[in-house]
């Protein structure tokens, strides 16, 4: 796993300018990635966490949508992983990622712009836990465009508790 996230990181700061601290997340099916550092050939700071896509939904996620309990218990173990990190994030650095289900959820948002990279804001990402929310809470499925899988659920679980927690404001997704 870590030699994945050298690889990610390296490829992303090929497209960054060197002279910047970045961070960069990764959503898997099993893990998540976050990385940090300026120089191109490997990241200063690397953080493995046990819950990715896949894993968290079928670890935490019994009913498809998950239910308001089972959404709770999932922010709460992530919340707990990622506490210590804040600390440890190089202050206002940008985030990047290569991750298709993050460019998924961007897909999800009508105002996400697309440019040489595309931006996420954490507003335009919080409009679409909202949709998924009114979901969870009854609203049929049919009545929006949300894929209706656990995996994107837990993965936007994911992105929303890092950039809130971790305190970034907008995620880079780089082709």
């Amino acid at each position: 796993m870590n030699e994945l996230a050298i690889q990610i990181y390296q490829k992303i700061r090929a497209s960054v300018p060197h002279d910047e601290i970045v961070s960069i997340l990764h959503i898997t099916d099993e893990y998540t990635i976050i990385t940090t550092g300026r120089l191109p050939e490997e990241p200063k700071n690397t953080w493995i966490f046990p819950f990715g896509s896949k894993k968290t939904a079928e670890e935490f996620f019994k009913h498809n949508p998950p239910t308001p309990e089972e959404i709770e218990h999932a922010i709460n173990l992530i919340e707990e992983e990622i506490s210590s990190v804040g600390k440890l994030l190089p202050e206002k650095s940008p985030l990047y990622t290569l991750s298709p289900i993050i460019e998924t959820i961007a897909l999800q948002t009508k105002t996400t712009e697309w440019g040489e990279q595309r931006i996420l804001t954490i507003e335009n990402m919080e409009d679409v836990f909202s949709r998924l929310a009114l979901i969870i809470s009854g609203r049929p499925a049919s009545l929006d465009t949300l894929p209706a899988n656990s995996s994107f659920a837990s993965s936007l679980l994911i992105l929303r508790e890092i950039m809130h927690h971790l305190n970034f404001e907008k995620i880079n997704i780089i082709n």
